[in-house]
């Protein structure tokens, strides 16, 4: 049940995003995540739409959010995509030196254990 909801929202969000219905994109997207939380390209359409919109700082907070959860799981290509992502949309790099130093840190965590 909890799936059908997210991939129902998902494609919803797709759907508005053909349409440039961003806004409405941009909910579908937020109650998506609400059924699959842990799903990383969410946060990353999320982060874009929000950027795109005029928010920021949301954007920011949600690519934040994404990359810890990258991080948890270990997927370093994904945390490497969003940080690349706040890197072009942060300028003052508030969150992106946080992301970068914790990406690194568990690279080199990696290739020592290899």
């Amino acid at each position: 049940m909890l799936e059908q909801k997210y991939i129902r929202h998902s494609i919803l969000a797709e759907n508005f995003i053909k349409l440039k219905e961003y806004q409405k994109a941009i909910a579908q997207y937020q109650l998506a995540l609400r059924y699959r939380p842990t799903e990383i390209m969410l946060y990353i359409n999320l982060g874009e739409l929000l950027f795109l919109s005029g928010q920021t700082k949301l954007a920011l907070d949600i690519l934040y959010r994404g990359s810890l959860i990258s991080l948890k799981a270990g997927k370093l290509t994904k945390a490497q995509t969003i940080l690349d992502l706040m890197t072009q949309i942060d300028q003052q790099h508030r969150l992106t030196s946080l992301v970068s130093n914790d990406v690194r840190t568990l690279s080199q965590i990696n290739s020592n254990t290899k």
